[in-house]
């Protein structure tokens, strides 16, 4: 037994339009956003104008982030040291910022030069 199934004709030039537009080339485009604090917005210009019979995509393809996050903060950003066992103590305080390794190391070494601490030729 077969079942037949009745599609009229507008129904099916609906659904043949709608197969086109699924295979149609999609439309593409890059945005590139760059900033210096790590809340930004960016604002298309010129505006983007979308068909709403249509359905959109949208895909972060990449995403670069180069000392994005503070690791050194209010909670870590105090060193103490002793140059007599403990006897006394000195305080180094870095500003809070993102910072690789040598960038705190340098830090470090200006300010214990700074209060005497510190003979790079030693």
């Amino acid at each position: 037994m077969t079942v037949k199934t009745i599609v009229s004709m507008d129904r099916m030039q609906k659904i043949l339009e709608e197969i086109r537009d699924s295979l149609q080339s999609k439309e593409n485009f890059s945005v590139v956003v760059s900033s210096e604090t790590t809340d930004w917005t960016t604002v298309f210009s010129p505006a983007l104008h979308l068909n709403p019979q249509r359905r959109y995509e949208m895909a972060l393809v990449n995403l670069e982030s180069y000392n994005s996050i503070s690791n050194i903060t209010a909670a870590n950003n105090t060193f103490v040291y002793s140059l007599d066992g403990g006897t006394s103590w000195k305080k180094i305080t870095l500003p809070e910022g993102s910072y690789v390794i040598s960038q705190i190391d340098a830090a470090i070494r200006r300010r214990l030069e700074a209060n005497g601490d510190w003979n790079a030729d030693k």
